[in-house]
C-alpha cells in the first residue's frame, strides 16, 4: 500500500492502528485504507485527520465498510458545495452527528444541514453544535409543543423523527401565519 499512495509506511501503520482501536476488524481496516488515503488527499487533509473522519462518520451512521466509499465521496462533494473545508466538515460532524444519527437523520441530510449552517454561526464547530442542539431542541416536550401549535409533525408514521430538511419548510410554512409579537413566544 505505502508503494501506491503518497503516505509513509509509518502513517499508514499509524491509520491502521487508529482504526483498529476504533473496533474495526482486521478485515475493515484492510478495506478501508484506500479510502481513508484517497479521503486525505481529496480533502486535503493529513491522514490522522482523514481517519478521524471516516471513523465518525461510519460509527455514528451505522455505515458498513463495503459503503464507506460513497459516504467519503459525499463528504468530498459536499466540501466542494458548501463553505466547509475536510478540516471544518469533520469537526462539524464531531459535533453533530451523534445527535443526527439518534434523530434518524441521514448522513446525507447533515451534510447539506451542516453546509447551510456554517455560513450563520461561521465557525465549524459553532455550526455542528448549533444543528444537534436544534435537533435535540425540537425534540423535546417545548420544541414538540412549538411544533404541535405550527401543525408540524416530527414524528412520522413509523414512530421515527423525519427528515429536518422535510420538516423544516413545514416550520416555515407554520410561521407564515404567526406575527411577530406571537412568535416570541413560541
Amino acid at each position: 500500500m505505502a508503494g501506491t499512495v503518497e503516505f509513509s509506511p509509518l502513517a499508514l501503520a499509524e491509520t491502521q492502528k487508529t482504526l483498529g482501536q476504533a473496533g474495526f476488524s482486521t478485515n475493515e481496516v484492510l478495506k478501508s485504507m484506500r479510502n481513508v488515503s484517497d479521503l486525505a488527499t481529496a480533502g486535503l487533509v493529513d491522514l490522522a485527520g482523514a481517519t478521524d473522519i471516516n471513523i465518525n462518520m461510519m460509527r455514528s451512521f451505522s455505515i458498513p465498510v463495503h459503503q464507506s466509499r460513497d459516504a467519503l465521496d459525499k463528504m468530498v462533494k459536499a466540501t466542494q458545495l458548501t463553505p466547509l473545508s475536510m478540516d471544518e466538515l469533520g469537526t462539524a460532524m464531531g459535533y453533530a452527528a451523534g445527535t443526527a444519527s439518534v434523530f434518524n437523520q441521514s448522513l446525507d441530510d447533515s451534510l447539506i444541514l451542516l453546509g447551510l449552517v456554517k455560513p450563520i454561526t461561521k465557525t465549524a464547530s459553532k455550526a455542528g453544535t448549533a444543528l444537534g442542539a436544534a435537533m435535540a431542541a425540537l425534540q423535546r416536550t417545548g420544541g414538540r409543543k412549538i411544533l404541535d401549535q405550527l401543525g408540524v409533525s416530527l414524528i412520522d408514521a413509523a414512530g421515527k423523527t423525519r427528515p429536518l430538511l422535510d420538516v423544516i419548510p413545514e416550520i416555515e410554512a407554520g410561521l407564515l401565519g404567526v406575527d411577530k409579537a406571537q412568535r416570541q413566544y413560541l
